[in-house]
């Protein structure tokens, strides 16, 4: 049987909550790519799903507890792995975004300056990026904020000096915040760092682990038959889009 003979149990209407995360997605302009694959999703199995828009916190602490059934671009690890299942669909390299009037390029010279703060979301991880976050939270240098319309509003407005992201994210941000690109400068501070995948996450309390197989087969098709590269498209260069597109899972 070719995975896309296998079809979704839709055994309910399905919850889905996005975040406010630039390409990933708009609520002002209600589209991004992970909008677009939850409807790619749901039109291939004909399933019933409500889309709602929360904090990212809220949508892990949700997801813990099954009062929702599942997001997106999540990233997998042994403390998420107890309570969700992931089915990566896109990798992404995280990056420093840094006023231009900074001389310095490197997480150890940003430590030795202890006036300069960091701006991130709350709940979320940046991996390599994680271990000198939590010395620079020790010394409450580090600005946490709901999303990213908060994160950009707060940069612009001084709140922090540095701030961390991938082309999802400050690619959206350059291109609808008039002369941000200017401002800043975009380093790896982390170059050995491999892109970090983020896919689809499935509440366990909601999905049997056959469940979970259906969806990463779904997901795969996507994936294989070239729609995730065109979703992609939608937002990046042909070029962008086949660097951030994955294999099969």
């Amino acid at each position: 049987m070719f995975a896309s003979d296998i079809k979704l149990n839709c055994f309910k209407k399905f919850n889905v909550s996005l975040y406010n995360s630039g390409f990933f997605y708009s609520s002002e302009k209600n589209e991004g790519v992970d909008k677009d694959i939850i409807n790619e999703i749901m039109k291939r199995n004909k399933c019933q799903y409500d889309i709602s828009v929360m904090p990212r916190i809220r949508i892990w602490k949700s997801l813990e507890n099954g009062s929702l059934d599942l997001s997106t671009s999540g990233i997998q690890n042994k403390e998420r792995d107890k309570f969700a299942f992931f089915i990566n669909y896109i990798k992404l390299k995280n990056y420093i975004i840094l006023k231009k009037e900074l001389n310095f390029h490197s997480w150890q010279e940003f430590l030795n300056n202890k006036n300069l703060k960091i701006g991130v979301i709350r709940g979320f991880k940046h991996g390599e990026a994680d271990k000198w976050l939590e010395i620079l939270n020790k010394e409450n240098r580090v600005i946490e904020n709901v999303d990213h319309n908060a994160l950009y509003d707060s940069f612009i407005n001084h709140k922090f000096d540095v701030t961390i992201g991938h082309p999802m994210t400050f690619q959206f941000y350059f291109k609808n915040i008039n002369g941000l690109s200017n401002l800043v400068n975009v380093e790896d501070w982390n170059i050995d760092e491999l892109p970090i995948k983020h896919g689809i996450i499935l509440s366990k309390k909601v999905f049997s682990p056959e469940e979970y197989e259906k969806w990463k087969n779904i997901v795969n098709d996507i994936i294989s038959d070239g729609t995730m590269f065109k979703i992609l498209k939608k937002y990046f260069s042909a070029k962008e889009a086949r660097e951030i597109v994955i294999e099969k899972n």
